[in-house]
């Protein structure tokens, strides 16, 4: 990834102001020093106008893709100004 976060973070809205996107999904691999850049992406949307769905999707060592066991729902500041983070087991109860 470039060092520059500055350089992804406006990437990253310009995309989202350009587009009609309906949900993000991010792929990180398991290891915790890769979380960096659904972080940004987290905080990106939830600095921006527009209400995104956002989803992590883990990428295991050998390759696996790991169930999904929690999805965040992100929304602008101007919104509602915070992040909903819910287990997708408290829905399907």
């Amino acid at each position: 990834m470039h060092d520059d976060v500055e350089y992804y973070r406006k990437k990253i809205i310009e995309i989202l102001e350009n587009n009609k996107i309906k949900s993000v999904t991010v792929a990180v691999m398991e290891v915790t020093y890769c979380f960096g850049l659904f972080n940004l992406v987290s905080d990106v949307i939830e600095e921006s106008s527009q209400p995104t769905p956002l989803e992590k999707q883990i990428v295991g060592v050998k390759g696996n893709l790991q169930p999904k066991k929690e999805e965040y729902c992100c929304y602008s500041a101007q919104q509602y100004a915070h992040t909903i983070k819910f287990s997708l087991r408290d829905i399907v109860r």
